[in-house]
């Protein structure tokens, strides 16, 4: 760039400054930089609190706009764009709020598991929390992908919560959705997941819960039956005509379970009943008859359990972290999404 030969100017010039200086706006350009950075820049002054900020250095460049609007306490509030080379190459988008960035779009160059460039693709929320009076700066939500798995969860307290991503289970990755454990990020707690064809829930308990119809303040919980195998049942209550009995099981019954797998409990009721047992047992129903050639009529209480058709080899006790869920860990070069992990692994 060349001043002006004659007359007055507002460009003035010292060493590597360029400078351009109009009432509160300016223009100050450095093509060089000073050592160690050796980063060039342009610095524009709209107004007084009003300034974008170009940079080009060896490895890095970036360029910002920053102002201090009247309702932001005299704090900085920035948006802005970021190139680095070197030593992890990424470029980002990001949104600043004081001396503190609290939201990136991020794309990182990293190698997949079959060390070929990929890209992790990250956006990131955070914010502001209290360590008593001090402000700290803490995780919110993330989500990322990378190598065909994509993920987002959000974070309680800076530690990784609620997840939508990918999990290994059998060496094979699936969709899952749930929680982590909040003392270790690489177990998860609770969830549903794919387990070959079938959908698989998960949690240490299973409840269903409705309001209290005589309290409005309280809610009825209750959990579930937990047993060693996927079974299913039905029951009922059933009459005893001249000492015999049969009871059709429903046709959905009948549909989802395995036969060879059926047990049946039977309850008189009657105290002068001789005793009844279970004679014929198919998919269709069975058949009752009273003990000792009994002739009885009476009511009886009776309950078939079955395994389902397709969950017979259904496992109780399984390997950790090969046939129980280990979620994929996408990496990351953010530092608060590292620290959210590492600090519980």
């Amino acid at each position: 760039m060349t001043l002006p030969s004659g007359g007055a100017s507002l460009w003035t010039k010292n060493g590597n400054l360029l400078s351009y200086v109009d009432g509160s706006q300016s223009i100050v350009f450095d093509p060089k930089g000073g050592a160690p950075l050796n980063q060039a820049s342009l610095v524009v002054n709209f107004r007084p609190n009003a300034v974008r900020r170009t940079v080009s250095g060896p490895t890095d460049w970036y360029e910002e706009f920053w102002t201090k609007p009247a309702n932001a306490l005299g704090k900085e509030i920035a948006y802005g764009s970021y190139v680095k080379e070197y030593p992890t190459t990424f470029a980002q988008h990001y949104l600043r709020f004081d001396k503190d960035t609290f939201q990136v779009g991020r794309i990182t160059n990293t190698l997949n598991g079959s060390s070929k460039n990929s890209v992790t693709n990250e956006f990131v929320l955070l914010n502001q929390g209290y360590n008593g009076a001090t402000a700290v700066r803490i995780l919110g939500v993330v989500n990322s992908a990378f190598d065909g798995v994509g993920q987002i969860y959000n974070a309680v307290g800076g530690r990784p919560g609620g997840v939508i991503t990918a999990a290994n289970v059998n060496n094979t990755v699936v969709p899952y959705v749930g929680v982590f454990n909040p003392n270790n990020s690489s177990q998860l707690i609770g969830g549903i997941y794919v387990n070959g064809t079938q959908s698989v829930i998960a949690a240490n308990v299973k409840n269903f819960w409705m309001d209290h119809p005589k309290d409005p303040t309280k809610e009825i919980w209750y959990a579930s039956i937990e047993g060693p195998e996927a079974a299913a049942y039905e029951r009922g209550t059933a009459q005893l005509v001249n000492g015999e009995a049969f009871i059709p099981f429903s046709e959905h019954f009948e549909l989802v379970i395995n036969p060879s797998t059926m047990t049946i409990n039977l309850t008189p009721g009657s105290a002068s009943s001789e005793g009844i047992a279970v004679i014929e047992k198919s998919a269709k129903g069975i058949r009752v008859k009273e003990l000792r050639q009994g002739k009885g009529n009476y009511s009886f209480d009776w309950e078939a359990k079955a395994v389902r058709k397709g969950y017979e080899d259904y496992k109780a006790v399984r390997i950790k972290g090969l046939e129980t869920p280990t979620p994929v860990r996408i990496p990351s070069s953010i530092p608060e999404v590292n620290e959210a992990f590492e600090r519980l692994d």
